[in-house]
């Protein structure tokens, strides 16, 4: 059976080195901010249709993320 990278074991390894994080050690955070933020639409190339019989545009660009900031001065 392969070693799986994503073990449990290689994620307790990785703890002691997450105490010494000192933002993160006893901190409440508190969400201040949330922002989507949309990308822009380069280029319009046509349509397909989706499984569920509808057409849906096929575009080059565009979509949106989310970033999230934090009292701590955090942002992600």
């Amino acid at each position: 059976m392969p070693k799986n990278t994503f073990s449990r074991r290689n994620f307790l390894r990785t703890l002691p080195a997450m105490a010494t994080v000192p933002l993160l050690r006893g901190a409440r955070l508190k969400i201040t901010d949330v922002r989507l933020i949309r990308l822009r639409t380069i280029k319009e190339l046509g349509s397909f249709i989706a499984f569920n019989g509808r057409p849906r545009p096929y575009r080059l660009g565009g979509g949106a993320f989310v970033e999230i900031h934090t009292d701590q001065g955090l942002v992600g």
